[in-house]
């Protein structure tokens, strides 16, 4: 490129050279003569012209060799040279500086729409206040329904075997030792003086404690009124009876079997071969029919009776403080939960909590925590679902048993009159 540059002013510049000795030539010519009179003139003309050409053309040779060889090589071609690296450099710079406001352009949007997303997962997936309190508690649910199904077994269980006199009960030896041991129970337990016309000093004395007094006999207080009794029937609560348990116990013994079927012995059911006795297996086998009857509503009560027992014990804590937030009195919370909320104590529990302006103030909050209450009350309307499921088959029994109760003597009647017609028609 440079040898290129450089014969391209070096052939305008020779066109310049020829062009000046032209033009120099023209201003030279002297006017016209005669011929005559200017023949001798001509050869020294010529001799000037041609020595003024070969100098000017010298000169204009010499200056081309410097216009080139010094001025353009020397001076104009290192500065080109260097303006153009220099004008490369600004212009990679720039171009560099473009690519960074373009990466810094797209960091910040990236980082932006980061931040974005960061803000809506905290604003939709970080759980308030009101739904860890729901939550939480709601763990005890599995826990207590269990507890509450040992309870229920255990007490159909005691009730059955008091019926049935199956192992060391009291009614072992029949109605009598039955009712001697209920006696001295309620003499020391229950009794309140001032019942029967304040006619039980005599029998009671000072009479059973206070919290005591009548509740073997009061559905409301021993059943419907406590939300959380001691009662546990786990490993953990074994030993003898709490007053919650003694309690229920009584209350059982004089709403389901009050005369216990009397015991039969062994030798008026069968002989000493094993052959049983027609009459007598067939009272034993009426007893036991009643005593089923009698075992569904048992199995009832207990079905009441440990829904107000022991329940799980982890959620206690925040048990009480959800109950604070509704604005209950510490007193009534210990009452209500006692150390273990019941079941019943938990429904109650929730639906305060349900009430609370707190929480109905969180039900506006983020959709996504909206969605998980509504998850987690769908839990509980199931449980709740789940135990009207279990009562209205407690109902259907009840109602069974009683329809059938009715219709077996209807059906004793009817077989009493065949048999009548029977033995009328023999006669006749």
């Amino acid at each position: 490129m440079k040898q290129k540059f450089k014969n391209t002013v070096l052939k305008k510049t020779k066109h310049a050279a020829c062009l000046a000795t032209v033009l120099v030539s023209l201003t030279m010519l002297p006017a016209k003569q005669s011929s005559a009179s200017c023949s001798s003139c001509i050869l020294g003309h010529e001799t000037l012209h041609e020595t003024t050409r070969d100098w000017v053309t010298d000169g204009f040779l010499s200056h081309q060799g410097w216009l080139v060889d010094v001025f353009f090589e020397e001076y104009i071609l290192p500065a080109f040279m260097m303006m153009t690296e220099q004008l490369t450099v600004a212009m990679m710079f720039q171009t560099s500086l473009i690519g960074q406001f373009l990466d810094a352009k797209h960091q910040l949007e990236t980082q932006r729409l980061m931040q974005q997303l960061q803000a809506e997962a905290h604003n939709n997936y970080q759980p308030d206040e009101e739904l860890c309190k729901i939550g939480t508690n709601l763990r005890s649910l599995g826990a207590s329904k269990r507890l509450a199904e040992l309870n229920r077994t255990a007490f159909a269980n005691r009730i059955m075997q008091r019926e049935l006199k199956s192992g060391d009960v009291v009614s072992l030896y029949g109605e009598s030792s039955d009712r001697i041991s209920r006696l001295e129970q309620y003499k020391t337990t229950f009794c309140n003086p001032l019942d029967n016309g304040m006619g039980l000093e005599l029998l009671c004395g000072a009479g059973g404690p206070p919290e005591q007094q009548n509740k073997d006999v009061s559905v409301y207080e021993t059943l419907y009124a406590p939300s959380t009794e001691h009662v546990d029937f786990t490993e953990a609560g074994g030993g003898p009876p709490t007053p919650a348990e003694e309690r229920m116990f009584a209350l059982s013994a004089n709403l389901i079997g009050h005369s216990t079927p009397s015991q039969i012995p062994e030798s008026f059911l069968t002989d000493a071969e094993g052959d049983h006795y027609e009459t007598a297996v067939s009272a034993f086998l009426s007893g036991r029919s009643k005593t089923a009857r009698r075992s569904i509503v048992a199995y009832s009560f207990a079905g009441q009776a440990s829904q107000v027992g022991w329940g799980g014990e982890e959620v206690r804590p925040w048990m009480g403080a959800m109950m604070q937030d509704t604005g209950l009195p510490d007193p009534e919370i210990a009452e209500t939960l006692d150390e273990r909320p019941s079941p019943k104590a938990l429904r109650e529990a929730f639906k305060a909590n349900f009430q609370n302006p707190n929480f109905i103030k969180s039900t506006y909050g983020s959709e996504a925590n909206v969605e998980r209450q509504e998850a987690m009350m769908q839990q509980f309307i199931l449980s709740e679902k789940w135990e009207q499921l279990q009562s209205s088959f407690n109902t259907e029994f009840l109602l069974g048993a009683a329809l059938a109760t009715k219709a077996s003597a209807e059906m004793a009647r009817v077989r009493n009159e065949v048999d009548q017609l029977g033995q009328d028609g023999v006669s006749n």
